[in-house]
């Protein structure tokens, strides 16, 4: 017998690492120019809100310039005195499939987005002073290290730097658009804005809603209420979809693929036996030779007729259980169904073993 290892001393377990100062990217930078285009965004977004009057916080977009794991994702902007990320109501991605992106949804109260529109401008205001209207990943360095020139009421290396950060994975801010129009019952889904009860929720929108058309966040709509929803709160609807059921497949064509081609088999070794039935109008269908074999067969003499509805996979052997890999038919009748009584069961109830082999198989491979 091995000797058994023993291990001795005391595991030791060191502290997490502290963070390190917010840096940009190598690619990354950040001009003046950029910082005042997103605190237009938001202003512009303030001022929606503001004419909208929603009974509901606001709830703002950020359309990233790629997608962007959750390290990148804005934190100081739109933040508060919290971490943006705990105010991300839904995501989903725009562009196309050579160029995703991210865009994500915040649910943030008015007074988040003047304080990130007032954070932007003084950065801006900075930028200009200090950093000849452009801030690279060796200036940010530099702040960290030694701190700001300009000295602002509110305004951090901290917050400065973590401004920087985020405004060089966003490209803007804004209100989704409203979704395409629907006919007939659609199902919705609603941004959490913090409501405790949808059908409350719904109903402070002038909604009267049963509580059979809720699941979750998801509603379903009839065609007049989901038209007063979208013409009154179109970026409260996160997605809308119809009934599946009745989509034309005409309006979603296919494009048509060439079948996949492989080589024909040569001299390769058979690799298994499947007893499932094999449909041939596959690619591969030249590697699998597929064989019938009943196995009420291999019981010569039984009298036992087979039809084909017996020709299912159902098992009501009494007790017999089917034998492990590959056998021969004859293996098959003296070791495990010679054994159990054929009853009137057995007739109604026939398991079929289908054998799968190259047809590459030598010739001296069990039949």
């Amino acid at each position: 017998m091995n000797d058994l290892l023993q291990l001795k001393g005391r595991f030791q377990h060191n502290k997490a690492r502290q963070p390190g100062p917010v840096e940009l990217p190598a690619w990354g930078q950040v001009p003046s120019e950029k910082l005042r285009s997103l605190s237009d965004d938001l202003s512009t977004t303030l001022a929606y809100w503001e004419r909208t009057s929603a009974p509901f916080n606001p709830l703002v977009s950020a359309y990233y310039s790629r997608v962007v794991p959750k390290t990148s994702r804005i934190r100081r902007l739109l933040g508060g005195s919290k971490s943006a990320s705990d105010f991300i109501v839904g995501a989903k991605f725009a562009g196309d499939e050579y160029d995703p992106r991210h865009v994500i949804t915040y649910c943030v109260d008015l007074q988040i987005i003047k304080d990130t529109i007032e954070l932007l401008n003084k950065c801006a205001d900075v930028v200009d002073k200090d950093f000849d209207g452009c801030v690279y990943p060796e200036t940010l360095k530099r702040v960290n290290a030694e701190g700001l020139k300009t000295s602002m009421v509110g305004l951090t290396k901290t917050a400065f730097a973590q401004c920087m950060r985020d405004a060089c994975f966003v490209e803007r801010f804004g209100v989704e658009s409203a979704p395409e129009n629907i006919s007939g019952e659609t199902v919705v889904t609603l941004y959490d804005t913090g409501y405790d009860s949808v059908i409350e929720f719904m109903h402070d929108l002038g909604f009267s809603i049963e509580p059979d058309r809720i699941l979750g966040n998801a509603v379903r709509l009839y065609p007049e209420e989901y038209r007063r929803l979208v013409d009154r709160y179109p970026s409260l609807v996160s997605m809308a979809v119809v009934d599946i059921n009745e989509m034309e497949p005409e309006d979603y064509p296919v494009e048509q693929t060439e079948v996949a081609k492989i080589p024909a088999p040569g001299s390769e070794p058979i690799i298994g036996v499947i007893d499932t039935p094999f449909y041939d109008g596959v690619y591969f269908s030249e590697w699998v030779e597929s064989h019938d074999e009943f196995l009420l067969e291999a019981l010569k003499g039984t009298g036992d007729n087979i039809e084909m509805r017996d020709r299912m996979h159902e098992k009501n052997w009494d007790g017999a259980k089917a034998p492990a890999g590959r056998a021969d038919t004859e293996e098959v009748a003296s070791s495990n169904l010679a054994t159990p009584t054929i009853n009137s069961q057995v007739r109604d109830s026939v398991s079929d073993l289908f054998w799968y082999l190259p047809k590459s198989c030598p010739s001296s491979c069990p039949n």
